[in-house]
């Protein structure tokens, strides 16, 4: 199950660093929206990290640690994390896995959005779920977090924490303008599937930019 799920920055602090040594400030309360969900700001351009923790749920077992489709054990396999965006990333393109970085340079692109956000059977939200899983590492243990405490160590973010999931943004697959409702749900290695989590991602610098 989900312990903690959330945008912070790419240096792994959920606000901004002192100046002498990367110690994480205070974090205060979340914003939330009418539907009681928190939202995290972006940074410019529509980037930040996303983190995703979790722990054994009902069943006991450990989160999976599945993210890439080659691994998959089965044509119709989902990764462990599953998770959809309401709205494309990046240019939204259907090309799975398509990280790396942007033409001409590479073939990076970015996720096809899914305004229902239902893990329903469909092809087309299997490969979504792979195209964004695989862009997220495994991180193990609280030593090895992607993410800092307010004094500047490595350290997991929600109570009772095994294990973390982190995705550094890329430009190719960036937030856009506005509002972006992102929903998750982890399964342990038995493919049992916990209960969904969401947030929402807001990127208002180019929603300002843009004159909305």
């Amino acid at each position: 199950m989900i312990t903690y799920f959330g945008l912070t920055r790419p240096d792994g602090c959920q606000i901004g660093c002192f100046e002498e040594r990367c110690g994480c400030g205070e974090v205060p309360p979340p914003e939330k929206d009418s539907e009681g969900r928190d939202i995290f700001i972006a940074q410019g351009n529509g980037r930040g990290m996303i983190v995703i923790e979790g722990k054994p749920g009902a069943s006991g077992l450990p989160p999976g640690i599945l993210l890439l489709p080659e691994f998959a054990s089965r044509f119709d396999e989902r990764p462990d994390l599953q998770i959809l965006a309401n709205r494309p990333l990046g240019n939204g393109s259907a090309v799975v896995c398509d990280v790396g970085r942007p033409p001409p340079f590479g073939t990076g692109g970015g996720v096809p959005g899914f305004p229902e956000l239902q893990f329903s059977s469909s092809s087309e939200v299997t490969a979504a779920l792979w195209d964004l899983a695989c862009r997220f590492s495994v991180q193990p243990s609280a030593e090895e977090a992607c993410t800092l405490d307010r004094f500047g160590n490595f350290a997991f973010l929600g109570d009772g924490t095994t294990i973390q999931y982190c995705d550094q943004v890329s430009a190719t697959a960036a937030f856009p303008k506005g509002d972006t409702i992102l929903r998750a749900r982890l399964r342990d290695v038995a493919g049992n599937a916990g209960p969904a989590a969401e947030i929402v991602v807001r990127n208002p610098a180019d929603a300002e930019d843009s004159g909305e």
